[in-house]
């Protein structure tokens, strides 16, 4: 047998009981004590909220003897809730860091609402437990967390965009890849010659070109980043190597320079000028160079370093120092720089393509067996090397 309880018993008896402050936190009615509530998100739940409630007052609401018909047990909220890490956040950190700025960041590279940037980076910072920044009238400094939070964010991103690149190549299983990397600046002899061989395959494939530093172009022949690199001969393991063309090494130095004013450069002429030397980079000039300086009987004592030939040229014109580079950056020398022929036998550097050989690509064993071809053409612009010996 059920009694009948009038209208408003249940306020009266929560207000007799609860604290105030609990009082105040719960608003329901008696004819609701058994009708499901639906949110906009369509979930039903008790017309009974406690999310606002602090711990106090809902262990309070918990332990209540009122009965299970009248109040929900629930467990504690976490604090993480609603904030969790995601992409979007490291992009905005990102960008912030960078930049320095807020506003320049919220403007010009995430083209989002400043207010809405800054609540993202306070969750950000809620969700990794530490301040990230450091806000000034500056601008947004990074502090100590900050900076060792900022490298394994850029490094997530990048592995995010690769994935998403991989899947999008795994949608198309049709089309396969082959990638060619060139040492910087030889692209521009090479690449027709590449796409010439390429002919047949280039509607059918996914070609890529890379432009790299020589020993970079080793690495990623090794790793199987590219399947084809025209480079130095860079010692790698599973890497083989064949010579396409040898390149005479000139001397490159300001057009106003007085040794300009020769049709050949007499090495001896070296130790009277500045000169720019080479870094750990391009290695294997540097040992040719330095070989030919030893065999010419001269001592240069290098005032600069270059990284590569884009580096040498504006050494040169810049500090008006004096450099050998091979040949082939004679079309990338701007007015205020000129190459002249050296006097005597010039040293040569070896150009070669790359390759693993247990590479199973059929598009490159077919560029492999016309290799012949390439290395009778030549580069693909006016300047004459020497055949490989």
């Amino acid at each position: 047998m059920t009694a009948s309880l009038p209208r408003g018993w249940l306020a009266l008896v929560t207000r007799a009981v609860l604290p105030r402050q609990l009082c105040k936190a719960i608003s329901f009615r008696a004819s609701d004590e058994r009708k499901p509530y639906r949110r906009p998100n369509g979930r039903g739940c008790p017309r009974l909220h406690t999310s606002g409630i602090n711990s106090k007052c809902r262990s309070s609401l918990a332990d209540s003897k009122l009965g299970g018909k009248d109040f929900v047990r629930a467990k504690a909220i976490p604090k993480s809730y609603g904030n969790a890490m995601e992409l979007r956040h490291l992009r905005y950190f990102v960008a912030v860091a960078e930049e320095g700025v807020l506003t320049s960041a919220a403007e010009k590279r995430l083209h989002v609402a400043q207010p809405s940037l800054s609540r993202q980076l306070r969750d950000l910072e809620r969700e990794v437990g530490t301040p990230l920044f450091i806000r000034s009238a500056r601008g947004m400094e990074l502090t100590p967390a900050g900076k060792a939070f900022l490298e394994p964010a850029r490094i997530a991103l990048k592995e995010a965009g690769e994935a998403v690149a991989a899947a999008r190549r795994a949608a198309k299983p049709g089309k396969h890849r082959f990638s060619v990397a060139f040492l910087a600046g030889q692209e521009v002899d090479w690449l027709p010659h590449v796409t010439q061989a390429l002919q047949k395959d280039l509607y059918g494939i996914d070609f890529q070109m890379l432009s790299m530093f020589s020993p970079d172009v080793g690495d990623a022949i090794q790793s199987g980043e590219v399947d084809l690199g025209f480079c130095r001969i860079e010692p790698r393991p599973d890497v083989t190597y064949e010579v396409i063309a040898q390149e005479p090494i000139v001397a490159i130095l300001p057009s106003d320079h007085p040794l300009a004013e020769e049709d050949e450069i007499d090495p001896k002429g070296f130790e009277l000028h500045p000169f720019i030397g080479y870094s750990d980079t391009p290695h294997v000039l540097r040992e040719i160079v330095a070989n030919y300086f030893r065999d010419c009987g001269i001592s240069v004592t290098p005032e600069h370093l270059l990284d590569n030939a884009a580096t040498g040229l504006t050494l040169v014109a810049s500090t008006r120092s004096v450099t050998l580079l091979p040949r082939y950056v004679e079309p990338l020398l701007p007015w205020s720089v000129v190459c002249r022929p050296l006097k005597g036998k010039a040293p040569v550097i070896d150009l070669a393509v790359g390759y693993r050989k247990d590479n199973p690509s059929p598009v490159l064993k077919r560029f492999l067996g016309d290799i012949e071809r390439l290395i009778a053409s030549g580069p693909a612009g006016r300047r004459l090397y020497s055949q490989p010996r």
